[in-house]
């Protein structure tokens, strides 16, 4: 744990930092839809999600 608490803040592409404390052990609050297709991943709005 120590280790990951030592990486700060990281961006891996969603256009928001993703950080770790000791406090705090999940990493985004934020919610990001994905389905995944022949192993990819796509992203997805969430308005196309509504009925």
């Amino acid at each position: 744990m120590d280790g990951l608490l030592g990486l700060g803040s990281v961006d891996i592409g969603l256009e928001e930092p993703l950080s770790l404390g000791r406090n705090d052990h999940q990493a985004s609050d934020a919610v990001w839809p994905t389905i995944i297709t022949n192993g990819r991943f796509e992203s997805v709005e969430w308005a196309s999600l509504l009925p």
